[in-house]
């Protein structure tokens, strides 16, 4: 999976910049044939959405790295 993420402050300018610039690398066939290839696949998504899923996915994870002591290298 390709992720295209930015701190928390960063301006929605700029985010909104950044997944336009994704978009346009994403709908290249040669990109999508590539990334296929390596096991991965396009979603077509937006900033909000995407968004609530890394706030979700954080939630959810959350206890689980807690409870087994992970810690980042």
């Amino acid at each position: 999976m390709v992720w295209a993420a930015a701190p928390r402050d960063t301006s929605n300018v700029f985010v909104v910049r950044l997944h336009k610039e994704a978009v346009v690398v994403l709908r290249n066939p040669a990109a999508i044939e590539r990334l296929a290839r390596d096991g991965g696949e396009v979603i077509a998504s937006s900033p909000e959405p995407f968004r609530v899923y890394l706030r979700a996915e954080t939630e959810k994870w959350a206890p689980v790295v807690k409870n087994a002591g992970i810690k980042p290298e």
